[in-house]
């Protein structure tokens, strides 16, 4: 309370100032003296306590990984507050690496509360190592081992196949056919793991098939079975003469001789070529041929054919007039006309040759000689007749008209000798190929036919025109004659067959007849042709 006195104890550095060094004091409670006054001096004594600073230190931790765990940071003195990225505890001092993220991060720890004290910590979250592995595969069996490669290494291989654990060594052989996982482990500061898949086809294989036998001429199509490998073939075909043929899966030859192919097969992943052959065997064809005994002709034509062929072969087909024929020496009967293409398949050893012969055989249709004439009837007033050709299939034409006289018209006229005869008269109708027909028909030339009917006689006895009589010149058969008179009531009063018989007027037992009108008929033939011919008149009679 009053000042000028003298301070003292543990930690004084200067009496009259009462100046206290804590840290001369030192930690602990220490009694300071305070004495005032000369005459009456006055003493108190204060107990002062020197606390010791709190220890912060943050104990080391880390580095850690982004994907560990929480973890409690730790200090020389507990009990304070803690700060910093990634503190989810601030004070259990809980420390999240996947919340702080891949960085380096200050951590803050403050501690105690009349004489504060702080420390930092730099701590350090690592991403985890990259187990990317370098794609591997596909592999073929049979193709040599091969080292896997990630990232980051070192690391640790693992799986069917792996024959060295460091050195990512795959043997291909010893893993087999199929599709195996094989695992990585890293082994640095964050390990990670990763996984692979490779794929092991089993060994190369080809095989060319079928040995065949082809007939000379023919193509075959040479296929192939592949197994194994990878898929991404690649072929490569060659004759005997180590002529490259093609490079695909199948090839097409038409060998003319007997030939042994070989296909050799690689792919990505074989370095050893396969391969495999294949023969083609050829047979020699027939060599048909074959002929006929006849190559025209009319119709109906028989023709025989024969198997002329270098080797006569075991089955002959031929193909005559939409006719099949299995015999090799077959005969076949045209029967309408035209111009036939012959064929003929020999077949020996399998192989078959044909050959046809275009219009080989041509056959015509017979003639067929057919005329008309007119007029019908011919008398020697007018002998001239025309002639009409009705013949069918005929190429030219030949008439003889049987009086010395010829024609070769289609339809000619004729002009007959001027006297009653009868005539053979014939049309030759022909062809290119001689199939002709003939036809004769008699032409009649007749006489002319005269006679006169008076039509009044007067039977009155004065010795003038006493008698009737029908005469008759020419042109009729007296042979075949007759004559009627009728009355007038149609009965027959007289007749005759004598063309030379006259009439006198009388009837019956001599009466004579009354004068009027009587009618008269003659039927007679004619000479050349014996058609009947009738005539009718009137006759008068007068006395």
């Amino acid at each position: 309370a009053d000042g000028g006195g003298t301070w003292s104890g543990t930690g004084i550095t200067d009496a009259n100032a009462g100046t206290f060094d804590p840290g001369t004091a030192g930690v602990g409670t220490h009694t300071i003296t305070y004495t005032v006054g000369t005459i009456c001096p006055e003493t108190d004594t204060y107990d002062v306590t020197v606390e010791a600073l709190p220890d912060p230190t943050i104990t080391a931790q880390g580095p850690f990984c982004e994907t560990d765990g929480s973890t409690n940071f730790a200090a020389a003195d507990g009990g304070g507050t803690w700060s910093g990225t990634g503190i989810t505890d601030a004070n259990a001092g809980t420390f999240d690496p996947g919340t702080a993220g891949v960085g380096t991060h200050t951590i803050t720890y403050t501690v105690g509360i009349l004489c504060p004290e702080t420390d930092t910590y730099d701590v350090v979250v690592q991403a985890l190592d990259d187990p990317s592995i370098d794609p591997a595969g596909p592999l073929c069996q049979g193709a040599g081992t091969v080292n896997l490669t990630a990232a980051t290494t070192p690391g640790t291989w693992s799986g069917t196949g792996i024959t060295d654990v460091n050195a990512g060594t795959f043997d291909p052989e010893i893993a087999g056919e199929g599709i195996h996982t094989i695992n990585y482990i890293t082994n640095d500061v964050c390990p990670n793991t990763n996984d692979i898949d490779i794929e092991v086809f089993p060994p190369l294989s080809i095989e060319a098939y079928e040995d065949q036998t082809i007939c000379n001429g023919e193509s075959v199509t040479i296929t192939t079975d592949v197994n194994g490998g990878n898929g991404n073939y690649f072929y490569e075909w060659e004759d005997e003469s180590g002529n490259i043929l093609g490079n695909n899966e199948t090839i097409n030859v038409s060998p003319t001789n007997t030939t042994t192919y070989t296909v050799v097969l690689t792919d990505d992943c074989n370095t050893t070529p396969v391969s495999s052959t294949v023969t083609i065997t050829v047979t020699p064809l027939p060599q048909t041929d074959f002929v006929s005994d006849l190559t025209s002709g009319c119709a109906p034509l028989s023709v025989n054919f024969t198997n002329t062929s270098a080797n006569s072969g075991t089955s002959c087909e031929w193909t005559i007039d939409g006719n099949t024929y299995n015999d090799c020496n077959p005969e076949h009967t045209f029967e309408q006309s035209g111009c036939y293409d012959i064929s003929l398949v020999v077949e020996e050893n399998g192989c078959s040759d044909s050959q046809t012969i275009e219009e080989l055989v041509c056959v015509e249709e017979m003639a067929i000689a057919d005329f008309t004439y007119s007029p019908d009837e011919i008398d020697i007033l007018d002998t001239k007749v025309d002639f009409e050709n009705h013949s069918v299939n005929g190429s030219e034409y030949k008439w003889v008209f049987g009086d010395g006289n010829f024609s070769s018209l289609i339809n000619p006229s004729h002009e007959f000798p001027v006297e009653a005869d009868t005539y053979t008269t014939c049309l030759a109708a022909m062809t290119e190929m001689g199939c002709n027909d003939t036809v004769c028909v008699d032409i009649v030339i007749l006489d002319e036919l005269l006679f006169f009917v008076p039509n009044t006689f007067t039977p009155d006895g004065d010795s003038f025109n006493e008698q009737f009589q029908a005469v008759f010149t020419s042109g009729y058969d007296p042979q075949n004659f007759h004559m009627m008179i009728f009355n007038r009531w149609g009965e027959v009063i007289w007749e005759s067959f004598d063309a030379n018989a006259k009439w006198d007027g009388t009837y019956g037992n001599g009466e004579i007849v009354q004068d009027g009108v009587y009618v008269w008929k003659i039927e007679f033939k004619t000479l050349q042709n014996d058609n009947k011919i009738t005539r009718t008149g009137h006759l008068n009679v007068i006395r």
